[in-house]
């Protein structure tokens, strides 16, 4: 189920946010699936920094601004796009998340290729 579909800016930077709800979980999985999948593009006119070098800010204020206060944090699935790419692609990110009184940090994030889903199309690419 979509959440929530906006660009969001950050500073200086337009980045396009989508953020699905996990509303029918597979009872037959034997992993845990996540509650949120939070997909994270830039727009090609950014004039701030990139999705790349900004991607913990950014997660921090989603996580702030956009999910449920009581959201475990294991349970969300971070992605960064990259639609300009030929062919478009995409990244599953993780993080090193602590939580303080203030609220939450992230750090050290970690990268792994994904196929990229064109949404358009409805077909992985």
């Amino acid at each position: 189920m979509l959440y929530r579909n906006q660009w969001y800016q950050v500073d200086k930077g337009t980045y396009k946010l989508i953020v699905l709800k996990n509303i029918d979980p597979d009872p037959t999985e034997k992993e845990a699936q996540p509650a949120y999948i939070v997909f994270i593009g830039e727009r090609s006119d950014n004039k701030g920094m990139s999705v790349t070098n900004y991607i913990e800010e950014i997660a921090g204020q989603v996580w702030k601004d956009f999910l449920p206060r009581n959201t475990d944090l294991a349970m969300v699935c971070w992605v960064e796009c990259y639609p300009d790419n030929d062919p478009p692609s995409m990244d599953t990110v993780t993080f090193d998340v602590s939580y303080e009184r203030n609220g939450v940090t992230f750090s050290n994030p970690h990268w792994t290729p994904t196929h990229y889903f064109d949404w358009e199309r409805g077909a992985k690419r």
